[in-house]
C-alpha cells in the first residue's frame, strides 16, 4: 500500500496515512498477497473483474496512460499467478494436467 507522510498538528512528528487509489489497486494487492489456495481463486476474479470494469471506464486519452500500462501489468500477474498457483491456463479456463 502507498503510504504518505504528513506531520502531526500536535507534535509536528510524521504520520504515515494511506494514500488512496483505485479500488482495483487495492482487490489486486489482495489477490497477490493471498496464501490460502481455497480463497485464492475467488481474489483473483475479483480483482481481474474490477481491472476490467476499471479499463472499460478509463478514457482513451492520454491522461490515463500509466494506469493503463499499471493494469496491463497487473492482469499479466494475475494469469500468471492464476497458472503457477492454481494450474489454471487462462486459454482454456481450464486445469491443466502437470505430472
Amino acid at each position: 500500500m502507498e503510504m504518505q507522510i504528513t506531520e502531526s498538528q500536535s507534535m509536528r512528528n510524521p504520520v504515515m496515512e494511506p494514500l488512496e487509489g483505485p479500488e482495483w489497486q487495492r482487490l489486486y494487492r489482495d489477490a497477490l498477497v493471498e496464501l490460502d489456495m481455497n480463497i485464492l481463486q475467488e481474489r483473483l476474479a475479483t480483482a481481474e473483474a474490477a481491472i476490467l470494469l476499471r479499463l472499460q471506464a478509463l478514457s482513451p486519452t492520454s491522461d490515463c496512460l500509466s494506469e493503463r500500462y499499471a493494469i496491463e501489468d497487473a492482469l499479466t500477474n494475475l494469469r500468471i499467478l492464476k497458472r503457477e498457483s492454481l494450474g489454471l491456463d487462462n486459454t482454456t479456463n481450464r486445469t491443466t494436467g502437470k505430472g
